[in-house]
């Protein structure tokens, strides 16, 4: 079993090797926009489910996929992912020009979450939140 650990971490180091045409995303915004809690039961904002995906020829290296609060107010802020990953699966030689086989995604999704919270004290309290989302996507060789 230690072989093939070791077997894989020599195969993705060599993956990362051959990535010569890598690039990161540009840093997206995801905003829940603003909730006003009108009531004590409380409010919450979520965003419009937003989905990245890698051009035809590309894959996103799924370890490279950040999803971070930028800023926010009100309770339970999260920057959560929504729904199934797609993924792709790639065939291809590394530097030493060894086949090899990896998977990567092809698309993403995610949203942004805050809530006032509820109780008296929250009436006319607001929620909302701002994520970060950056990602690495590279050629298929």
């Amino acid at each position: 079993m230690r072989k093939f650990g070791v077997f894989c971490l020599l195969s993705l180091m060599s993956v990362g090797l051959a990535e010569a045409a890598c690039e990161d995303s540009q840093v997206f915004v995801v905003d829940s926009g603003k909730a006003y809690s009108t009531s004590d039961r409380g409010a919450s904002a979520n965003s419009p489910v937003q989905c990245f995906a890698a051009r035809s020829d590309e894959y996103i290296v799924e370890s490279s996929i950040s999803m971070k609060k930028r800023n926010g107010a009100g309770h339970k802020q999260q920057c959560r992912t929504s729904g199934n990953r797609e993924y792709i699966n790639i065939s291809t030689k590394d530097v030493n020009g060894n086949q090899i086989e990896f998977r990567g995604v092809k698309k993403f999704c995610m949203y942004a979450h805050a809530e006032t919270g509820s109780g008296v004290s929250k009436i006319t309290s607001t929620a909302w939140i701002k994520c970060n989302v950056l990602y690495r996507s590279c050629e298929i060789n």
